[in-house]
């Protein structure tokens, strides 16, 4: 493998990863908006506190990733302007965050949360 090779695969990996830790503190920012849920700017704002340079249209990204795997949902505000969306967690959003096994990858869940329906001394 060449250096250059070397390089874009480390850049690939690099957002990779991020997105991934995208992806959970947004799932982390829905959970403690439940059961209201958050305008994207909030959720953008709480993401920027980690990813500074991350932008509302790499975010819409992540947002249709998770709700291709119907973790979230999105409702558009009937008052205000058009463009603004507001997210929920689904009921298999919250399960997930709770601990609940996913067989899709693509999200930075720690591995000290606590898996669903597995005992402590097992």
């Amino acid at each position: 493998m060449t250096p250059k090779n070397q390089s874009t695969d480390k850049l690939l990996k690099k957002g990779i990863m991020k997105n991934a830790g995208i992806r959970w503190t947004i799932l982390l920012t829905l959970r403690n908006a439940s059961p209201i849920g958050a305008l994207e700017a909030i959720i953008l704002s709480v993401v920027q506190s980690d990813y500074p340079n991350e932008t509302l249209e790499e975010l819409r990204h992540n947002f249709d990733y998770l709700e291709s795997l119907a973790l979230i949902t999105f409702h558009v505000m009937p008052h205000g302007r058009p463009d603004r969306r507001c997210y929920k967690l689904t009921a298999n959003g919250l399960a997930y965050v709770a601990g609940a096994p996913l067989a899709e990858t693509g999200i930075a869940r720690p591995s000290s949360v606590k898996r669903a329906g597995r005992s402590k001394t097992a």
